[in-house]
C-alpha cells in the first residue's frame, strides 16, 4: 500500500482512489495493509531474538533463556558458526544490525523499491543457509530459529506487499 500522498501519483495501489477521496487523517489510518504492520512484528521478534542472543556476548545474560550450558544454543553460538571467521564478531551482532536496519527500511516504505527487495531476499539466502548448517551439524538453537523463520515470512510478506503496488519502484 502507499505511504503518503506524495507517493499517490507514483503508485498505481488499489487503494489509490479509494484515498484520493478521504481526507488526510482518514488516509493515514488506512494507508497500511494489516501485511505491513504483519512484517513489522516479525521484524521487531527477529530484532529480540538476535538481542537476547547476542545479550550473552555483551554481558547482559548469563546463559540464554531457556537454554543451559551445553544446549543446543550453547553449541551454535559458541562453536565456529557463532562468529565471523576473520573478524571474530559474534553473528549475533550481524543479526540485531541486519534485522534494526530492515525494520527502518520497512517503516520508511522501503518495500516500494526494488533494491531493499533484493536485501530482503539475500538475508533470506543466508537466514536458509544457517538453518541448514544447523541442522546438518545435529544442535538446534530455538533463537536462532526464531529469527531465521521470521526472517523467511518477512521476506513473503515483502514479495505481496511490493506487488501491490508494482509500478512504485520501476
Amino acid at each position: 500500500m502507499c505511504l503518503g500522498l506524495t507517493h499517490l501519483n507514483k503508485c498505481n495501489c488499489k487503494l489509490n482512489k479509494k484515498i484520493m477521496n478521504t481526507d488526510l487523517k482518514q488516509t493515514k489510518r488506512t494507508i497500511y495493509s494489516s501485511l505491513y504492520y504483519f512484517g513489522a512484528l516479525l521484524l521487531l521478534c527477529a530484532l529480540v531474538a538476535s538481542f537476547v542472543l547476542a545479550g550473552t556476548k555483551l554481558g547482559f545474560l548469563e546463559n540464554l533463556p531457556g537454554c543451559g550450558v551445553g544446549s543446543g544454543c550453547d553449541v551454535v553460538t559458541n562453536g565456529p558458526l557463532g562468529s565471523i571467521p576473520v573478524l571474530k564478531w559474534p553473528v549475533s551482532f550481524v543479526g540485531v544490525a541486519w534485522f534494526f536496519s530492515l525494520l527502518v527500511g520497512w517503516l520508511r516504505g522501503g518495500f516500494y523499491h526494488n533494491s531493499f527487495l533484493w536485501v530482503i531476499r539475500v538475508g533470506v539466502l543466508g537466514s536458509v543457509g544457517f538453518f541448514i548448517i544447523m541442522i546438518g551439524s545435529g544442535h538446534f538453537c530455538k533463537w536462532c530459529g526464531i529469527a531465521h523463520v521470521c526472517n523467511i515470512l518477512f521476506w513473503i510478506i515483502a514479495e505481496i506487499e511490493h506487488r501491490s503496488c508494482p509500478t512504485y519502484a520501476k
